[in-house]
């Protein structure tokens, strides 16, 4: 499997006499020494009309003749993979950061790949290595910057609000933001782990409590990894039993577990905990910010 700066990249080596390994610090070293076949990554990230597309990566020349075009190299194609229309060849003997840059056509097709190649393929020999893939969107027919790469994933406005998972590296990947909701409250889930509840619940006038403490048990609408941080909104004023000015009441909650919270609302004239006999209903507004990973 590919480590966290190559992922969604994928390997081609179609030659006998190729190989292709990657070490702990994510560098890949390529090597070919005939001709033919070739030995490389290549991604297909999705663009539109009018995209910009950069390309660059840092890479030095092991073996192989920095003045031929059989040199090692990195490329972009259009419209299909094959179809070169940028290329750096892999000329220093040092690190060295090579960029390429193309630009969409506007009056190709929507929502098509474009493939991006760094290697050593057809007609070119060699040992070389690569680390720090990266690649930029663009769109220049508004002027805006609309899309970023986290290692190998390319992020635009069509997918920065996607569903958030963890991946089998310990990396999360899908999209930057996720947002959902069920019948627990509403939740907002982030790339980098931060994930923040909204539960907004409502004491009915008949509802009492629902053991002896005056414990109620609410769970979140998605669970954290850890005990969040907590804060809640004043509850809704009320008129309590035998009593005819309104007032406040505030609760109490235990927040040891990352699935479910429970709480007490007390009455701070009574001094007690209540249960029945509110004569309007009363909301809870919570919040909770903590970790999902």
């Amino acid at each position: 499997m590919l480590n966290n700066a190559w992922a969604g990249w994928g390997l081609y080596n179609s030659s006998s006499q190729g190989t292709a390994v990657i070490d702990d610090n994510s560098v890949y070293r390529f090597e070919k020494q005939t001709l033919s076949g070739t030995n490389r990554v290549r991604i297909y990230p999705y663009v539109q009309p009018g995209d910009k597309v950069l390309f660059s990566i840092d890479a030095r020349l092991l073996e192989g003749d920095p003045d031929s075009d059989t040199c090692p190299a990195m490329a972009i194609d259009y419209p299909t993979a094959g179809d070169l229309v940028a290329q750096s060849k892999i000329t220093s003997r040092h690190w060295k950061r090579y960029e390429v840059s193309f630009t969409v056509p506007f009056d190709s097709k929507d929502e098509q790949t474009l493939p991006i190649t760094a290697g050593i393929w057809t007609n070119k020999i060699g040992v070389v290595e690569f680390k720090n893939p990266r690649y930029q969107v663009l769109n220049e027919n508004i002027g805006q910057n609309y899309g970023f790469v986290n290692g190998g994933v390319n992020y635009t406005s069509r997918n920065l609000l996607g569903e958030v998972v963890d991946s089998d590296e310990g990396m999360p990947v899908g999209g930057i933001v996720e947002q959902g909701s069920n019948e627990n409250g509403a939740y907002t889930k982030f790339f980098n782990g931060t994930l923040l509840c909204e539960v907004t619940t409502v004491i009915p006038v008949s509802d009492d409590v629902e053991n002896t403490s005056g414990r109620r048990v609410r769970p979140y609408p998605h669970e954290f990894l850890h005990t969040p941080h907590v804060s809640f909104s004043s509850l809704d004023s009320f008129e309590g039993s035998g009593y005819l000015s309104r007032r406040r009441a505030f609760f109490v909650m235990e927040l040891s577990a990352t699935s479910s919270f429970w709480y007490m609302v007390f009455d701070p004239i009574k001094q007690s905990l209540i249960g029945a006999g509110l004569l309007t209903d009363t909301q809870v507004k919570l919040f909770a910010i903590g970790r999902w990973k």
